[in-house]
């Protein structure tokens, strides 16, 4: 049995034209301003660009994401930032290894020794995982302090091949 239905007479899901004021913030002059300002400023906040240009956070969000397809990411964290005679060095250098290794095959791996360094506590840092705990509706927060420097860390040097070769610890 197929229902037609009807609520108050209308056949159309579509909106009617209705009394109210039309929004007025998302027009192509705010649009282009909007982004002139996040292209001046990548690092600008929704805060600011309203206070700039007089326009409400919502608004302004909608022109950023809807019209404008923006979102924030942070930045990606590099060690340093290489030039481009860097990199050709590093390129050089990477061709070097892989000849010398077709030459030597595992009789070169044997011969490379890398460094990496690490610091090492005099105690164990607790996880935040490991520090969580159960807590009932009415008890206080858990408080948790910072260790005190004075606990002590020292850098650790560790050179290897196949095994570890040397642990060497830096004087402070």
């Amino acid at each position: 049995m197929v229902h037609s239905l009807s609520y108050s007479g209308r056949q159309s899901v579509c909106d009617d034209v209705r009394a109210g004021a039309p929004c007025t913030a998302i027009m192509d002059q705010n649009i282009s301003q909007v982004e002139t300002c996040i292209l001046a400023d990548r690092r600008v906040t929704v805060r600011e660009i309203a206070n700039k240009l007089s326009l409400s956070v919502g608004s302004l969000e909608t022109i950023i994401h809807k019209h404008l397809k923006f979102f924030k990411v942070s930045a990606r964290w590099v060690p340093k930032q290489l030039t481009d005679e860097h990199k050709q060095h590093r390129i050089d250098a990477c061709r070097s290894l892989v000849t010398r290794y077709r030459k030597e095959q595992n009789e070169f791996l044997s011969c490379i020794i890398t460094c990496d360094e690490t610091w090492v506590h005099h105690y164990t840092p607790e996880s935040k995982r490991s520090s969580m705990q159960w807590k009932h509706v009415s008890s206080p927060s858990p408080k948790k302090f910072k260790v005190q420097p004075s606990a002590g860390k020292v850098m650790a040097c560790v050179f290897w091949d196949t095994q570890v070769v040397l642990v060497d610890f830096v004087p402070p």
